[in-house]
This record gives structure tokens, C-alpha cells and sequence, in this order.
């Protein structure tokens, strides 16, 4: 029974990173990343808009 339940959970863990790794994919092919800005320009920008 143990066995079933941990099998149907990693199953359903499984489900969920690859759900994640699409949307990431999906995130990095999208508008917001062009104009070749990096991570750490992207995140300064927001930072400064909030003061």
C-alpha cells in the first residue's frame, strides 16, 4: 500500500517539474527577455522602479 502511495506521489511530482520546466522555457522564449538584458540587469530595473 506504502509503495502504491509513494509511486502515484512521484508520479504526480514528476508532473509538476515538467510542468515547471515548460514554463520556464516558455518565460525565457518570451518578450520580457529580449533586447539581450541579463538576469541581474532585469532584477536591478525592477528595483529601482519600486523606490
Amino acid at each position: 500500500m506504502d509503495e502504491t502511495i509513494s509511486i502515484v506521489i512521484e508520479e504526480e511530482i514528476r508532473k509538476k517539474r515538467k510542468k515547471a520546466s515548460e514554463d520556464i522555457d516558455r518565460i525565457r522564449n518570451s518578450s520580457a527577455f529580449s533586447g539581450g538584458k541579463t538576469g541581474t540587469e532585469i532584477i536591478r530595473e525592477f528595483r529601482d522602479k519600486r523606490k
